[in-house]
């Protein structure tokens, strides 16, 4: 698998593979033990209960994905001993009308002309093999979109 460090130009600090490293325990080597005030966390089920320990005291989760499927549910109590906060949401919620969705990508359209934006393609495809940005998107072997671009 193919596996890229975002560059700090996009805004990385600090980039782990959780699949290869306890993130949870250098998030907390980082933080001298107070953990991150702000978790994202677009992969769900393999990491949220890692986020719930590495959130600092009255931290926030933003789940934003389920790449490794949905994460597990949790009791929003348990959420009380560190006073942390979870949201999340899915696209949908997001576009729920034709206004939304002209007022949302005209804001997307405006930043990348402003330039502090940066559209990033991994790839451009012929249509003919939409099979395999299927298969590289689902295998999570991208970072960036992917264009599948019409012959002739």
């Amino acid at each position: 698998m193919r596996r890229r460090v975002l560059p700090r130009k996009r805004g990385r600090t600090t980039f782990y593979l959780y699949t290869k490293q306890d993130f949870v325990s250098e998030t907390r080597r980082l933080t001298n033990g107070r953990g991150a005030q702000l978790v994202l966390d677009g992969v769900a089920k393999s990491t949220f209960s890692g986020d719930l320990e590495a959130v600092s005291l009255k931290g926030h989760i933003v789940v934003f994905g389920s790449a490794s499927g949905p994460a597990d549910p949790v009791l929003p109590n348990s959420l009380g001993a560190k006073s942390i906060s979870l949201s999340g949401g899915s696209l949908g919620n997001f576009i729920a009308t034709r206004e939304d969705l002209v007022r949302r990508s005209g804001d997307v359209l405006r930043a990348i002309r402003e330039g502090w934006l940066k559209l990033r393609i991994d790839r451009v495809l012929p249509l003919a093999d939409a099979g395999e940005a299927h298969r590289l998107l689902e295998g999570r072997k991208t970072m960036g979109k992917i264009v599948l671009k019409a012959a002739g």
